[in-house]
């Protein structure tokens, strides 16, 4: 890499920090890279971080997946636990995406189609489902039976991706009988949904169940899982810059 491009480099990722303190004030939580949280290159140049986050109101939970940690904040914002997953054979990878079910943290491997159900407290690999390979088959288009997003609901969970959903019976291991499948608009993706409350995503911007718009903050290294939770009632976004690991308030 030459000078020149490197120092290009350099004062993107710059203008790219000194953009976001001065649009997102709000801080939850800001954290420098290898305390609590870690950053891992791979062969293939890619880098594994935090890939998702989830809050049940109380706690904040986020899957570091560079060294396999579920870490959990406080409602205000401090670290106050972290524990290892127990290994699925796939080195620190437990899923692209997760919910929190009272003790439980369910996450989505879709390298492997399953669901994974581990213990918050001890990290211990309690069991692994199968995802039905019948779940929106009814979609034409691959991209939209693709299943990597889990999503908290009233009777269960959702299943599917950020542009289908499908209401999942835990129970009976597989989609509702008589459920419709949620799509988001056509030029949108849902960034959050519960039984209450949805936000769609679009390039920058977050538009929530009753229209209301919120800037999403840029993340310079990608989220695979969800990026946005709700606490207190108020949306909060995960972000990743070259220096730190940041969650702000939408509002």
């Amino acid at each position: 890499m030459t000078k020149l491009i490197q120092d290009s480099l350099i004062t993107a990722c710059l203008i790219i920090t000194a953009c976001f303190d001065s649009t997102f004030s709000g801080s939850f939580f800001t954290q420098a890279w290898n305390r609590d949280f870690q950053l891992r290159g791979l062969e293939n140049g890619d880098t594994l971080g935090v890939e998702a986050v989830y809050s049940d109101g109380k706690t904040v939970y986020l899957y570091d997946q560079a060294d396999g940690n579920l870490v959990q904040l406080s409602d205000k914002g401090a670290v106050i636990a972290r524990t290892k997953l127990e290994s699925i054979g796939r080195d620190t990878y437990a899923g692209d995406d997760f919910i929190v079910k009272d003790t439980t943290a369910i996450f989505i491997n879709s390298v492997d189609k399953r669901i994974e159900y581990f213990s918050v407290k001890t990290g211990k690999h309690i069991m692994g489902v199968n995802i039905p390979s019948d779940l929106l088959a009814s979609e034409p288009r691959r991209m939209y039976r693709i299943v990597n997003r889990i999503f908290p609901d009233s009777a269960g969970f959702l299943l599917g991706n950020d542009r289908r959903l499908v209401p999942f019976n835990e129970k009976l291991g597989k989609q509702e009988a008589s459920a419709k499948i949620l799509s988001a608009p056509s030029d949108m993706r849902f960034a959050y949904k519960d039984s209450r409350r949805t936000m769609y995503s679009q390039n920058n911007l977050l538009t929530d169940s009753s229209g209301k718009q919120y800037r999403q903050p840029p993340t310079h290294f990608p989220v695979n899982g969800k990026r946005i939770f709700i606490l207190g009632n108020k949306p909060y976004a995960l972000s990743l810059t070259p220096d730190s690991i940041r969650i702000v308030s939408l509002q």
